[in-house]
């Protein structure tokens, strides 16, 4: 009887190991990912990608533990994090349904993701958008990411990246899709008191669709004279090719930048305006700070053609020292092929000085005088 039952107690014993290695074997992933994401959460630069591609390996099965450590407050946890999932979008690709599900489960917790890992879903999505595939995405995976980009953009620590994110977004979107959410980004972008918020903003100023937005650009100009160097540089690559908004007056206080970048940048923006090495030299001149040097263009007036001629005394004219708008109002008067009278009578009603409004009627006068005697000769 002993002997009936301790063979029993051995088929039970049996069996119960059976059911438990059944049941280890099923949760191995479970539990593989629980023990390599938290090796790979608290790893460094040089065993970070061990850990990461073993993760990976575990593909889907990997993404809960990931987006969990997002809750994070360490960056270089939230950092790890990123960079693993970087991986699996592009082993999957950009219309992965396993792409979709995650983007779709980082909307649904992103407001619970802690900031930095907020900020890493940002350079995540980033990344994703940035892979080569057909353009437009599919509008499940661009609703998503917009809603978590909007989302984003409202927290002040995350605003430049939302808005880096927005300038790969509006490249992925049908026609005509998110643009006005996207405007309404960059318009706030533009006036941010961060350096780098400007910077995402003019980033996204010089993408898609938003390159056709008259006032975003026309709020971009005032970024080329920015108080830091990096602001301007990103302002003058988005809008060196803007000739229609844009003029080339505009570029010139840049031609003497402290920043050796920036003048090479602004004499490259200019030559791509069809300006010749003489025009930049006098460029050179009318936008130096000291009066006495823009004076000197003065004596380059008489070999320059009709349409130089013109847009050179134009812009002297506007020149804020009086003594230079007075030199620039007696050529205007000097050069009788030129045609200024449109100035001059600007100048004769509202300059501030009053000789030189003096002077300026004095030469609209002589104007009409001139043609007056032009027509009876006839």
């Amino acid at each position: 009887m002993n002997k009936y039952f301790g063979k029993k107690k051995n088929w039970v014993t049996l069996a119960f190991c059976v059911v438990f290695a059944g049941f280890v074997w099923t949760q191995k992933e479970w539990a593989l990912s629980w023990y390599y994401v938290r090796q790979l959460s608290f790893a460094y630069l040089e065993n970070r990608e061990t850990w990461a591609k073993r993760v990976v390996r575990l593909d889907e099965y990997a993404v809960p533990r990931l987006l969990q450590q997002l809750h994070s407050q360490d960056a270089l946890v939230c950092g790890n994090m990123q960079h693993t999932l970087n991986l699996l979008a592009h082993q999957w690709g950009t219309t992965d349904p396993r792409s979709q599900r995650l983007i779709e489960r980082m909307h649904a917790q992103f407001e619970m993701f802690s900031l930095p890992g907020q900020e890493k879903t940002l350079f995540f999505l980033t990344k994703y958008l940035q892979q080569d595939a057909p353009k437009p995405l599919p509008p499940a995976i661009t609703q998503n990411v917009c809603e978590i980009l909007l989302n984003a953009e409202s927290k002040i620590e995350l605003r430049s990246g939302a808005l880096f994110l927005a300038a790969e977004l509006v490249d992925c979107v049908a026609p005509g899709q998110w643009v006005a959410e996207l405007r309404a980004v960059a318009d706030r972008g533009l006036a941010e008191k961060f350096p780098n918020t400007r910077i995402a903003a003019l980033h996204l100023v010089k993408r898609g669709p938003m390159k056709h937005e008259r006032a975003l650009l026309e709020k971009a100009i005032p970024l080329l004279t920015d108080r830091t160097a990096t602001v301007r540089r990103a302002a003058i690559l988005a809008l060196a090719g803007e000739t229609e908004i844009v003029r080339e007056e505009h570029f010139l206080p840049l031609l003497h930048d402290d920043d050796i970048e920036l003048q090479y940048l602004s004499e490259m923006a200019l030559r791509r305006r069809n300006l010749t090495d003489d025009d930049i030299k006098l460029a050179r001149m009318i936008s130096h700070k000291e009066p006495a040097v823009r004076l000197n263009i003065l004596h380059h007036l008489p070999h320059m053609s009709e349409l130089n001629l013109a847009e050179w005394l134009r812009q002297l004219s506007n020149d804020t020292e009086s003594a230079v708008r007075a030199a620039a109002v007696r050529a205007a008067g000097d050069f009788a092929n030129v045609d200024l009278t449109d100035r001059l009578r600007e100048m004769a009603q509202h300059d501030p000085s009053e000789t030189i409004r003096q002077n300026a009627q004095h030469y609209l006068q002589q104007r009409a005088i001139r043609s007056a005697n032009l027509r009876i000769h006839r």
